[in-house]
């Protein structure tokens, strides 16, 4: 519940509505709402960082749900549940298994569990449910956007505790953008919409959710206490079923 809350209950106005199957034969919908600012903090750090989207969620769910989500073409990994290492009854993302320098990245997750082997290497955030006025990906993009010109990112983050509490994107002085576009899609009444790196448009029907402002920070839990930083693990550890989404290997 990092960029998105996903439930098997309706919400009202669900960006995304994905049949998954549960049960053999059986089709189930999954009710999915976008975190305000997602897309904005998507395409920022897509030029910083390589995005690997690492997350306990099985394939047959956060697949399509990523096609839909990643409209600027920005992630180059998708790891899910199997990637996992399953430790004392969760699933951790073991930050090894990337094959990426520690020093070099960063895990943002809502979760102090997912990154219990590496709490050195994580920028917490809360978790989202259902608040229009979030603006905790907002308020994380200043940060991340330092620590890209950081030596070591898990030394920065150790040193400034995590950055928490955070200071608002609001009170930085910078132009607010626009809010995340709402696509309201339900993939069983819309097949043409597809992975926009294979040309197809993630955007859906184009109806805009508006914010009514950011609320204040909410207390983040964090679990324990990156050179410039090449990966940035969002909600997403272990390389098997590594997937360039991009179609472009890294070297």
């Amino acid at each position: 519940e990092t960029l998105v809350h996903s439930s098997f209950k309706p919400v009202p106005n669900a960006d995304y509505v994905i049949p998954v199957e549960i049960d053999p034969g059986t089709l189930t919908d999954v009710y999915v709402l976008k975190r305000p600012y997602v897309d904005y903090f998507m395409e920022e750090m897509g030029k910083h960082y390589e995005i690997v989207v690492f997350t306990a969620s099985l394939a047959k769910y956060a697949d399509p749900l990523l096609d839909l989500l990643d409209v600027n073409n920005v992630i180059r990994w998708r790891l899910f549940r199997e990637s996992c290492y399953p430790f004392q009854g969760n699933y951790v993302k073991d930050l090894t298994s990337l094959g990426r320098p520690l020093e070099r990245t960063i895990i943002l997750d809502n979760s102090p569990h997912s990154y219990a082997f590496q709490p050195q290497n994580a920028l917490p955030i809360s978790s989202f449910i259902d608040d229009p006025t979030d603006c905790d990906l907002l308020d994380a993009v200043p940060v991340l956007v330092e620590l890209a010109k950081a030596a070591d990112v898990a030394a920065t983050l150790v040193a400034n505790d995590g950055y928490l509490p955070r200071m608002p994107y609001a009170e930085r002085g910078l132009p607010m953008p626009q809010t995340s576009t709402a696509g309201h899609v339900h993939l069983g009444d819309t097949p043409a919409r597809s992975n926009p790196a294979r040309g197809g448009d993630a955007h859906g029907t184009g109806v805009h959710r508006t914010s009514r402002g950011c609320r204040g920070e909410q207390a983040v839990s964090r679990a324990g206490p990156g050179r410039d930083p090449g990966a940035l693990v969002v909600q997403a550890g272990a390389q098997r079923g590594l997937r360039d989404t991009r179609g472009d290997r890294p070297g």
